[in-house]
């Protein structure tokens, strides 16, 4: 599969995943549904790596020097998705969460991007941020009148 494929199938899954917890998880509390949801990531990455050999499937593992930024993409995870059911615990809806989320995920990416050091967005992708902010004023501006 290419890799704008696994983008559209993550996304998806990220959809269906906001949905279930909107409908089904959000009365329980973030770290708690965050304790259980850990358990088959943790189980379904060990598999693969112990059974990468049986299923063909060629890993590259982080080495060494990559172990502390593993840490911090952890630690950032576990913070964001802390968040994520906290919004949902206090009354957000799927539509909001994840316009809110979806919009702005790539200007704060593009925005950390080039403070670190990366490269400027291109025209095409500050028009669509200009769009992007105009969705969630929108979106924000939905129950009041």
């Amino acid at each position: 599969m290419t890799p704008k494929l696994f983008a559209l199938l993550a996304v998806i899954l990220y959809a269906l995943q906001n949905v279930v917890i909107q409908r089904k998880l959000s009365q329980a509390s973030a770290v708690a549904n965050m304790a259980y949801f850990y358990i088959p990531i943790i189980i379904f990455s060990w598999a693969i790596l112990i059974f990468r050999n049986q299923l063909k499937l060629e890993l590259t593992l982080p080495n060494v020097s990559q172990f502390w930024w593993l840490i911090f993409i952890g630690v950032t995870l576990f913070v964001a998705d802390f968040c994520l059911f906290t919004a949902y615990k206090n009354g957000g809806s799927v539509v909001g969460i994840t316009i809110l989320t979806g919009t702005l995920f790539p200007i704060f990416a593009s925005l950390i991007n080039v403070s670190t050091g990366g490269g400027w967005p291109k025209w095409n992708e500050v028009v669509g941020y200009c769009f992007a902010a105009v969705a969630v004023v929108f979106v924000s501006l939905g129950g009041k009148h």
